[in-house]
């Protein structure tokens, strides 16, 4: 394990690594939540369970799950 101390240069190199990373994938991870929305605005609930499992792990569905006022 590496331990960091946080600082604003820590900050800066995290972010400036993660930037390089995703560069030129901009298009690619629109494409991908333009779709999601999609499917949720056509699903509804359905969609956020099955997106929630996706990339949560956790099931949900209209039996187990209450939204409250």
């Amino acid at each position: 394990m590496k331990i960091v101390k946080y600082s604003e240069q820590v900050k800066k190199d995290v972010l400036g690594e993660l930037a390089l990373r995703s560069r030129g994938k901009g298009d690619l991870y629109s494409r991908a939540v333009d779709a999601i929305l999609a499917d949720v605005r056509e699903f509804g609930d359905e969609a956020v369970f099955k997106y929630t499992e996706k990339f949560d792990g956790a099931h949900i569905d209209k039996d187990n799950f209450i939204v409250t006022k």
